[in-house]
């Protein structure tokens, strides 16, 4: 969501609201205060959405309007997963057609940037993540080689360096982990970027060298929401969907109750799910 009027909405970049972020850290809407309540008691308002519920109140600047033909269980995706992966190829590293990529975290966000590549016709695309069978995924999903994070940081490079003749130009971190950062640094060919989508615990840190950022000229940087503009980017990447090229349905892992929440949050953790739908009224 974006207020519009701050110096990042008016100079192109909505996804760095000011005014959003504060908000969010005090559980309004963006046009501030709150619409929720129980007991006469109030009720924060999670990102601007609070969508574990069977009603919600929304500022307008949290919506996006959506075409009618598009089912609710894949526009529910789009909302973060689709946006900010495919967004991360797209709009922040702005990937161009044969160009190598390896992405970090094959989740629902790190998938979506293997389908984001995939449109950017990018080559080869690499996934790596723990997991054998988002690894199987991200290999239907159009990526040409697939590697298991499980063999380490320096060996998982190695591979990637094997394969790419160097290393790669872009490496997308998605896991939110150092360990992970580490993996797509150590994966740079000369003059390669690592974008950083992941979100790693606050108290993390990476440690670099400055005389091989300026030697390789190696550039690191970070993305937020895919650095999109909601209401200009949904509208392409639906039509990417439509055109079967961004088969988000695939994603899905099964649906929720309002009951099912903390299940839910069990499967995220375990690696079992990708994404999971609520489905409040059954």
């Amino acid at each position: 969501m974006s207020c519009g009027h701050c110096q990042e909405c008016t100079t192109g970049r909505p996804h760095l609201c000011g005014a959003s972020f504060e908000s969010k850290m005090k559980g309004e809407l963006v046009g501030g205060g709150k619409r929720l309540s129980l007991n006469g008691k109030p009720i924060n308002h999670a990102g601007g959405v609070s969508c574990f519920a069977e009603y919600a109140v929304l500022d307008r600047a949290s919506m996006v309007p959506l075409p009618k033909d598009i089912a609710f269980e894949d526009a529910a995706l789009f909302g973060c997963a689709v946006i900010t992966g495919v967004g991360a190829v797209l709009k922040t590293a702005h990937v161009n057609a044969g160009e190598s990529v390896a992405v970090f975290g094959l989740g629902g966000v790190g998938l979506s940037a293997i389908m984001g590549a995939v449109i950017a016709n990018a080559e080869p695309i690499i996934g790596v993540d723990l997991h054998t069978e988002k690894l199987a995924l991200a290999k239907s999903l159009g990526a040409h080689i697939c590697l298991n994070a499980g063999e380490g940081t320096e060996r998982v490079a190695e591979a990637i360096k094997d394969a790419t003749n160097g290393g790669v130009l872009h490496a997308i971190e998605l896991s939110g982990t150092v360990k992970g950062l580490e993996a797509a640094y150590a994966s740079l060919r000369l003059g390669g970027t690592v974008t950083v989508a992941g979100l790693a615990p606050a108290n993390a840190s990476f440690d670099i060298s400055p005389y091989m950022l300026a030697a390789k000229e190696f550039r690191i940087q970070g993305c937020y929401m895919g650095s999109c503009s909601a209401p200009d980017d949904m509208p392409r990447f639906i039509e990417h969907y439509r055109n079967g090229e961004l088969p988000v349905e695939r994603l899905r892992t099964g649906f929720l109750g309002l009951d099912g929440i903390n299940e839910g949050f069990e499967n995220l953790a375990s690696g079992e799910a990708i994404r999971q739908i609520l489905k409040p009224h059954g």
